[in-house]
This record gives structure tokens, sequence and C-alpha cells, in this order.
């Protein structure tokens, strides 16, 4: 499964081992809608009623059709008033006269029908029964078909083979009443379908409201907490990586709050309330519709199982493919300078094949689960077309029933398809929401002291003492010591990888030491407020990184910062007159990573950067390096006023940028091997000696 450490790496390894349901994970997940409980309930709320709704509009069908479409009323024969039966079925029974009951037959069971035509006490023939009213239409059609009707005054009955003799207009005429029973259940099933509108699109509306907002937590709250975390952590984890836990695994914990969190209760209330209704309307047609049950439940079973791996393999080489991708994107100078975009565009391939593969494994689960379950649905209605058509035309059961029965079947099978569906969402979501809980469970090594130090200002006094510090195994510093009294400036050189700007990084504190300390002003850097110290020290790095905005925003950072005081900053760096020729100068947009920029020009920006905080300790790691000649002559002047009244450490390849310095610290092999100003270095012909004359000769 998949691990990490502190700092560490975390990796997509294969989840297959995981179980279905993680309830750790899914409390750590609730967390985050804990305070849209309400919400989440109003939303279950709405969907039961949505789903009781849906579950009356087949029994309203029924209903209509036993009642006003299809009627069929049996006489009794030889009954009494006094008969057991009559109190027995009394909300089925109509009289007609004293002696003469009419029983609806449709209301009855299949059990009730069979003892009654057992016994011989009802008849053979069908009626229609109605009441005339005084009703004159109605009274000249009964008159005219004398020999075919039955009534007392009041009320008539007819057979159902009679009815087939009488006009349309007379039909219409007798069964007006029926009419309008259609009519009033046809308004009824409109405000019953107008409200699971109004509830569904409630519920909807709301779950989704409730999605967006955990997920927008949830994304603030991943991209808070890794800001937080220390850059050891960042250097062991590929960017793209990354991004894929911010975006695609917060994108699937969000499809599983909107689709599953209530829907899946919706779906089990509709099969538990399915599965009554039908065994309450034919407890035997209900049976032989549950006959494929067994066949349904063994294969959502398996290709549960096929989707959880697919789904989890998609996920992995999703985050591959991210990475391999911002990767690729951020090195594509590289690539065009050595001309290697076949070789990128093979490597791209590969990844972007096993990505291909797995999509396809989860797209062949998805295309065979899904037919066979719509197979096994139509199965469903040809059993009970079958076994229901049959108990229709012996009398078994009514017209509304098997037409009720029919629309329940295709109701049930369709919550069973997405519920496994939704499992495998739920499968999909607890990989991605592990994925991202292993970002919080990150913890920085970096921390603040209980008791913070924040000063109202620092003198700028920098003391190494005995500081030995190395990235996991790899010793970078042994035993470094030096001062650096406040408005001084020191320089750092030395050969590639010696140290240099490991320096700078642990005097930031984007590291801790091993061994020794770091002081300023004589107080351990440990017991300053993190933000505190490095709002104290501004970097200037070799490699600008510039945010995709205006030169504004880039110099201040969000500082609210005059007008007039940016433009005395770039005038201070030579940098004023690059921006006045831009097109909207202080507001010019700034592409990705300043790629429109020349590097000495995103060098002056970063030293106006630098400035715009005022900082005590100055630091330029490489600074110069990019720049051309004829810039670095223009900044010369600017660098002297820079390092005025404040700190300032500098490391430098190009000698020519440090020979004004108060001293010059000569790093080899992690450890300090000279020191002194840029004259006594000459003098002792020692390594720094040896750089000058390699530099200049």
């Amino acid at each position: 499964m998949p691990h990490s450490h502190p700092g560490g790496p975390f990796f997509d390894d294969d989840l297959t081992g995981r179980k279905f349901y993680d309830r750790e994970l899914a409390g750590w997940l609730m967390r985050f809608a804990r305070g849209y409980r309400w919400l989440i309930i109003l939303a279950t709320l709405l969907l039961l009623l949505t789903s009781a709704g849906q579950l009356l509009f087949p029994y309203l069908a029924k209903f209509t059709i036993d009642t006003y479409i299809v009627k069929n009323y049996r006489l009794l024969r030889n009954i009494s008033p006094e008969d057991s039966l009559l109190k027995e079925y009394e909300k089925q029974i109509t009289v007609i006269q004293d002696t003469i009951y009419f029983i609806n037959f449709n209301k009855l069971s299949h059990p009730e029908r069979a003892t009654l035509e057992r016994k011989g006490i009802i008849s053979d023939a069908g009626y229609i029964l109605g009441d005339i009213a005084d009703n004159q239409e109605k009274l000249n059609i009964l008159k005219k078909h004398r020999e075919i009707f039955v009534f007392d005054g009041k009320h008539f009955a007819a057979k159902l083979q009679a009815v087939e003799k009488l006009s349309k207009d007379e039909l219409k005429t007798l069964r007006i009443e029926d009419l309008k029973g259609i009519l009033r259940l046809t308004i009824i099933f409109s405000i019953v379908a107008f409200l699971v509108f109004i509830f569904q699109f409630a519920q909807i509306y709301s779950i989704t409201y409730v999605g967006q907002k955990v997920m927008h937590h949830i994304r603030q709250s991943l991209f808070e907490h890794m800001l937080s975390l220390s850059l050891k952590f960042f250097d062991k984890n590929p960017l793209g990586r990354l991004v894929t836990r911010c975006t695609n695994d917060v994108n699937a914990l969000n499809e599983m709050f909107t689709s599953v969190i209530t829907s899946i209760f919706k779906d089990i209330f509709i099969i538990v309330g399915l599965a009554v209704a039908m065994l309450i309307l034919n407890w035997r047609l209900a049976l032989v519709s549950f006959t494929l049950l067994p066949a349904i439940v063994g294969v959502t079973y398996f290709f549960r199982k096929l989707f959880r791996k697919a789904y989890r393999l998609v996920r992995q080489r999703l985050a591959s493919l991210n990475a391999r991708l911002s990767e690729d994107v951020s090195g594509i100078r590289v690539t065009k300078l050595f001309a290697k975009e076949k070789a990128k565009q093979s490597e791209f391939n590969r990844i972007n094949q096993k990505y291909y593969e797995a999509n396809m494994k989860l797209l062949v689960s998805h295309a065979t689960f899904s037919p066979i379950i719509t197979v096994l649905r139509y199965l469903g209605v040809a059993l009970v077309l079958w076994y229901g058509g049959g108990n229709v035309m012996h009398n078994l059961t009514s017209l509304g029933s098997l037409v009720a029965f029919l629309s329940y079947i295709g109701m049930f099978y369709q919550p069973i398809r997405e519920l496994a569906e939704k499992f495998n969402i739920i499968q999909s979501a607890m990989a991605a929401a592990e994925r991202v809980q292993l970002v919080f469970k990150e913890e920085p090594d970096i921390k603040n002291p209980e008791r913070a130090i924040v000063l109202d200002e620092i003198r700028g006094k920098i003391e190494f003492r005995n500081v030995s510090f190395a990235y996991d195994t790899e010793i970078v510093l042994k035993d470094v010591s030096f001062v650096v009294e406040p408005g001084e400036s020191i320089a750092f050189v030395g050969a590639t990888g010696a140290g240099k700007t490991t320096i700078i990084s642990l005097l930031s504190r984007f590291y801790d030491v091993q061994n020794g300390e770091i002081l300023i002003d004589d107080i351990n850097i440990k017991a300053f407020d993190k933000t505190f110290l490095r709002g104290q020290i501004a970097v200037v790095l070799q490699d600008v990184f510039l945010f995709s905005s205006t030169i504004r925003r880039n110099i201040c950072l969000d500082k609210e910062i005059p007008d007039k005081q940016l433009w005395e900053i770039l005038e201070y760096v030579n940098a004023a007159d690059f921006v006045r020729s831009l097109p909207g100068r202080l507001d010019a947009p700034v592409m990705e990573r300043g790629a429109t920029f020349s590097a000495g020009e995103r060098q002056l920006l970063a030293f106006a950067r630098a400035l715009a905080f005022d900082p005590k300790i100055l630091v330029l790691d490489e600074a110069t390096s990019n720049i051309d000649t004829d810039t670095e002559l223009l900044i010369q002047d600017a660098l002297g006023k820079l390092m005025q009244n404040r700190t300032s450490l500098i490391i430098a390849h190009r000698l020519s940028t440090i020979q004004r310095v108060n001293k010059i610290f000569v790093i080899h092999h992690g450890r300090i091997q000279e020191s002194g100003d840029h004259r006594e270095l000459l003098s002792k012909r020692g390594l720094y000696y040896d750089l000058y004359r390699l530099q200049y000769e």
C-alpha cells in the first residue's frame, strides 16, 4: 500500500489490497462536510421524497387502470344480507339492490379470487357499474339497450361483452364518471410529477452546493498545508503529482459527495420500497421477478472487483502522466536546445499509452457490465410478461397490476446498476482520498517554537557556530564557523557543489542544521518566528522566478507599495527604463516564469523585489551570473547602494562582483578553506588565487 515518510516522497503504488471502505478515511473526509450537515440532511430528506414520488407513479397508473379504465365487477350469487362475506369485503362490494351485490374483482388478491371462484359464489362474466343519477342521456341509452343492462333506477350494470355493442358516444356518456376519475388521477399524477421536479431540483442543487463547498475547503486546506511544508518535501515529490492531488484527486472526492453520499440512500430506499410494493401487490409475481437477483448480485460483485482495480490503476497512471507532462513542459527549452523532441515524445507516448490502456480496461469493464445488467433487466420483464400475462388472461390478476409490475421491474434494476457504479465511485474516491490524506499527514520539518520571538527590528549580525549539515546521507557542510557584523558584506566562492547555496538555505531556515547553531543578533534562529525571520532576509536567486501576473504584483508580492516608491526602487536598480518601455508599465502582464523577458531583465526585477521589502539582510545567490557585461556595469553602482546599512551575503562565480566586499570565504568540500579580503586572498596564492587566475587569465 502507499507509504510515505516525513519530508519524503509518497508513491502511487498499487492499492488493490485495500478494502472497499475505510472507516478512518471516511471519517477524515466527513470532517470537511461537518459544517454542512443540515444541508446534507435536507438533501437526503428531499431525495427520499423524490424516491417516494417515483414509487407512487406505477401505483397511480394501476389504480387508474383498475378503477376507471378496465372495470371488472363480478356478480355475487346466493348471498344474503346477513352473510359474513359482505362484512369481510365491505370496501370492495357495491350494492345495487338489497339482494344484488357486485364485487370489484380488480381489488381482490390472487388467493381471494381463487377462494371465491372455488366456492362458486361469483359470476364468470365481468360487469361495469355506474350511476344513472337522473341523467336523461343515460336513461335514453339504457332504454335503447334494455336487453343488456340491469338497473334499479339509480345504478346500472352491464356485462363487459355488452359494452362492445355500444357506440363511442354512448360509451362516453355512460362512463362520464370514469372519465372524470381519469382526469382527477391525471391531475394528481401531474401534481406529483411537479413536486418530484421541485424536490429533485432542490436536492441536486443542495448536494452539489455542499460538494463544491467541501471540495473548495479540501483544496484550500490542501494548498495551505503544502505551503506550510518544508522544502525537503518538494525536493522529493514531483510537481505534476502534487498538482494531481489538488485537481484530479479532489475532483474524484467531489463526485463521491455529489453522486454517492445521498443518492446511495435513494437507491437503497427505492430497491427496498419496490420490493415491498411488489410483494404487497402480488407476492407470487414478485418472487418470479426476484429469480434473477442472485445472478445480478453475482455479476455486480464480480465486476465491482474489476472496477476497483481499474479505477486505482487509472489514478496511478494519471498521476504519472501529469508528473511527466509538467516536467517536460518546464524543461521545453532544454529539449529544444538539444533537439530531443523525438526522445521526449517517445517517453511521453510510453506513459500516455499506459494511461490509455488503464482507461481501456475500465471502459471494457463498464461496456461489459452495463449490457449484462440490461439483458438481465429485460429477462425480468419477459418473466413478468410470461407469468403475469397468463394470470391476467386467467383472471388471476388485474391488468393494472401487470402494468404496475412492468414499471416496477424496470425501476428495480436501475438502482441496482447504479449502486454498483456508485460502489466504484466510492472505491475511486477512497483511492484519491488516501493520496490526498497522505499529503495532509506530511508534517513540516521546520516548526515554530512555542514562544516564537518577533522583534521590532534586527541589527543584522550573523554567526555560524560549528555548523554541519547533510541532505539525507550526503554531507554538504562540515564544521563551518564565521561571523558577519551588522552592515558588513561578505562573499562565498568555491566550486559547484561546495555548499555555498546551502549556507543561504540554512540561514533562511529552509532546513535545520544537524550540528552546531546559526545565530542572528546572538539569538538562535530556531527561536525566531519563521515568517518574521524570512521577512528580514531578501534573497535574489540565480534562477529568477516570476509569477504569471503583472510587474507590480511580482515586485510587491501583494504588499501595498505606492507607485512613487516603486518607481524609486526601479530607478535604484536601473530597471525603470526597461519597465517604462512596456505597454502598461507597472501593470504590464508577465507571462509564465517571465518567459518574454531576458535573463537580465528578470534579474533586475528580482533586485527590485528584494528592495521593496527593505531587508536588514541581503542575499545574492549568483545574482549577476546571468547578466551581460553592460547590464552588470549598470547594477554595480546599485549593488553598492543596496548593501549600504545592510548585512550582505553574496554567492558568486564572477569574482568581479565581490572585490569590494569586507570578507571573502572560500568553500571547498563543505569547509571554509580560506577567508580574507580580495587582496589578502590573492597574496596567499591559494584556492582563491587559482579561481581568480582561471577566470582572468
